[in-house]
């Protein structure tokens, strides 16, 4: 069907997007809101709900008035982050800030949880490890530290049932972001009774749960024109962002992984079956139902990925930045030009802003070993990026150790078109990766979905072979890939020997 086109929404912790997508992929209007956080106390990380469905809705418009009217609109779906949680009112207004994935105060109330439920009941019901991200241990924040505003409290609701209540339609929230709240039973697919009692919940304080790709209602007209969208777009249920971003870059089949590389670097693996043994939990890892259908996900995940490289070139990296923009390369090009094809003596561990999976430790720091009077910039740069691949090689061995075996690494994001850095993950994980032009893939994987609701593609499948490009494939090298085994066994004994040495600090 030629002459409409789909909007993608992603929803995420400071930003959002709004893309317009032809049916071949192309991106026809593309725009992003951000939105601060706030810090009102230690360990509080808060956005304000409000401003955040502002923004969305901004995004929107913009996006819809710089598209014109000769594709229109005629369906959309959103992308949403997970975790972030906010009471709302019987008219689906915030009653408060929002509490973010990382807002830290609600640890007490999951060490509560995991005493009262238990962490292996707690992962085979949920598929997740315990940990205050996840949404049942700010709602019981709430409830011990807000007791007025409970009582107030008509649902707890996530970004995604938010933004359908911003749009008129009723909040409703799919199994994957359902699987990022610790109260989804990821077998039944329905809220869980021993995690329900033990929040002193009802299943009616949250959103109804249904199928990503099922269509919610069409927009009113009132808020249609108000987004510059035209009348009878489908309201399709979208999903978590990571899964989203999954199924954006065709990672549909089991063993095949999306790696995603941004400030934070995820593996998104699509598991055939839920996965949730003592190797699972002893890593951290969480195992939730994907956007796909009959699917399920697992996430590895360093908090420092991409964010390393901006912060060498805030630091260090001036003259590679001027470099960048004299040349037209993209700074990791010019980073890796001048970073060599050896292994690099100097060891990094990248846990800049706090240690991921398979560590999952808060209190984490990075640290960059082997130093001398002698070391060149060279190294030193080299080590960032080995250190990076190490880390995700770290959790494709726990994911194995967990009966998870990857095979291919479908790369998006930073350093996706970069053949060079391609080919370093491919020698040091040992395994093939290739390149994916979709940058925007959250909201890509959010338009498959829309689209297969509405007809106007056959299957998932279908709209992965029709809008994404493939970029290249790099197979490893066996000599090169051997070289890296003796950094890589090293590697792994640097957190557990600085572990101490950080926390005392």
């Amino acid at each position: 069907m030629a002459g409409v086109s789909i909007l993608g929404v992603e929803i995420g912790t400071t930003g959002c997007a709004a893309v317009i997508f032809g049916l071949d992929g192309e991106v026809l209007a593309r725009v992003t809101r951000e939105y601060p956080l706030y810090h009102p106390e230690s360990g509080a990380m808060e956005v304000d709900a409000v401003h955040v469905m502002a923004q969305v809705h901004a995004a929107i418009a913009e996006a819809a008035e710089v598209a014109g009217e000769e594709d229109p609109v005629t369906t959309l779906c959103a992308a949403v982050q997970g975790e972030t949680t906010v009471p709302v009112d019987a008219d689906g207004t915030p009653l408060a800030p929002a509490l973010t994935t990382f807002d830290s105060r609600p640890t007490p109330q999951a060490e509560w949880i995991a005493r009262e439920v238990g962490t292996e009941r707690i992962l085979q019901i949920t598929g997740l490890p315990v940990h205050p991200m996840h949404s049942l241990c700010k709602i019981l924040w709430w409830k011990q530290r807000r007791p007025e505003l409970t009582a107030q409290t008509h649902q707890y609701l996530g970004f995604d049932a938010l933004f359908l209540r911003s749009l008129g339609l009723p909040a409703q929230t799919d199994y994957s972001l359902a699987g990022r709240t610790m109260v989804l039973d990821i077998q039944l697919k329905a809220w869980a009774s021993d995690l329900l009692d033990a929040g002193g919940l009802t299943a009616e304080q949250l959103p109804r749960l249904a199928r990503a790709g099922t269509k919610v209602g069409t927009l009113p007209d009132s808020v249609a024109r108000r987004l510059n969208l035209p009348p009878d777009v489908v309201v399709v249920l979208g999903g978590h962002d990571q899964a989203c971003a999954a199924l954006g870059c065709g990672a549909l089949e089991p063993g095949m992984a999306m790696n995603a590389v941004g400030a934070v670097e995820c593996l998104a693996v699509t598991l055939a079956a839920p996965v949730t043994n003592r190797a699972m939990l002893e890593h951290h890892f969480a195992c939730y139902p994907h956007v796909i259908p009959e699917r399920y996900l697992t996430l590895a995940y360093n908090f420092t990925g991409g964010s390393l490289l901006r912060w060498y070139r805030d630091t260090f990296g001036e003259r590679e930045d001027e470099e960048a923009e004299e040349t037209g390369m993209g700074f990791p090009d010019v980073l890796l030009a001048k970073a060599g094809h050896e292994p690099s003596p100097v060891l990094v561990l990248p846990h800049f802003t706090t240690a991921g999976t398979p560590w999952l430790d808060p209190r984490a720091h990075g640290a960059i070993v082997g130093l001398t009077l002698t070391t060149p910039k060279a190294h030193i740069i080299k080590g960032l990026f080995d250190g990076l691949a190490y880390e995700m090689r770290l959790n494709l061995d726990c994911l194995a150790e967990a009966g998870i075996a990857v095979r291919l690494l479908r790369v998006v994001g930073t350093g996706a078109r970069t053949p060079s850095w391609l080919q370093l993950k491919a020698d040091v994980f040992n395994r093939p990766v290739m390149g994916i032009c979709a940058p925007d893939a959250p909201a890509l994987g959010a338009a498959h979905l829309a689209g297969v609701a509405t007809g106007l593609y056959r299957d998932l499948e279908e709209a992965v072979h029709r809008t994404i490009t493939l970029g290249p494939r790099c197979e490893p090298h066996p000599e090169d890939a051997a070289r890296y085994d003796r950094p890589y066994r090293l590697y792994k004994q640097l957190y557990p020997a600085l572990k101490g040495i950080v926390q005392e600090m």
